[in-house]
């Protein structure tokens, strides 16, 4: 064969190629420049309506359960949550005496409901979400227990019919039942203000080591889960399970010593 030919047969595959790898090219930056969409608008709607939540329900040991709408607040706890790494849930139930995390439920906009508990990490069903050192879980936790803790769910435990209240000094205790003077504490205790300084907490509680009175909120069971220390004319500071909430500047002294 002479070179003419082979020159010519080489030019003819080369060209070939070219041709190929051309076509493979213009399909492919065809198709990945394509914008692609769901056909089925149900289904769109399904899959946005499911995982939309709407509200939250809350509670921990004792306490009744709240109701939390603000969607920013919703949206923002969700977000995070699903950012978590996330495991099978292999750990046996924790007894209910002993558990002290957050407990509740999570409702969508398609009308389905997720059950959730927070510890030492995020259950939701059967799954488990981030780990006991993660910030956005610590972060989780703190925004919800802020929510579940505002004064006013508080007083609400206060004039909650299923809970007993008893005031006691040094010398004597006395059930606050009667429906006014119940409401006289609700009261107080929703139009205090929360103290946050904690150089005037610190300050405030070294002057006064000693409750002058106590109020102590018991469920159903006579499990005291609430307490509120009155420490002068000014201040009280509220407890959960023996765990300090935060200090109060609200006059509750008054109060008691009309009941004695």
């Amino acid at each position: 064969m002479d070179d003419k030919k082979i020159k010519r047969y080489i030019f003819i595959f080369l060209f070939l190629v070219i041709i190929i790898i051309y076509f493979e090219s213009y399909i492919l930056n065809k198709d990945f420049n394509k914008v692609f969409f769901i056909n089925d608008k149900n289904e769109m709607i399904r899959r946005y309506n499911s995982s939309t939540p709407i509200k939250m329900i809350v509670s921990m040991k004792y306490l009744s359960f709240y109701e939390i709408k603000d969607p920013d607040f919703i949206f923002d706890i969700w977000e995070r949550i699903n950012k978590l790494p996330v495991y099978n849930y292999i750990s046996p139930s924790t007894e209910e005496e002993n558990y002290k995390g957050i407990f509740g439920k999570i409702y969508f906009l398609d009308g389905s409901i997720k059950y959730f508990e927070i510890e030492k990490n995020i259950k939701i069903n059967d799954m488990i979400y981030g780990t006991e050192n993660n910030e956005d879980l610590q972060y989780i936790k703190e925004r919800i227990k802020e929510e579940l803790f505002l004064p006013i769910n508080l007083a609400n435990e206060v004039v909650n019919e299923n809970n007993k209240v008893i005031a006691f000094n040094h010398e004597k205790g006395v059930y606050i039942e009667d429906y006014k003077n119940k409401n006289k504490l609700y009261k107080i205790l929703t139009t205090s203000e929360k103290v946050v300084s904690a150089k005037i907490i610190g300050k405030i509680l070294e002057d006064n080591n000693i409750p002058l009175f106590k109020i102590k909120i018991l469920n159903n069971n006579n499990k005291g889960f609430l307490q509120i220390n009155v420490l002068n004319n000014d201040y009280f500071t509220i407890y959960y399970l023996n765990t300090f909430l935060y200090m109060m500047k609200g006059n509750i002294l008054t109060f008691l010593k009309n009941l004695f």
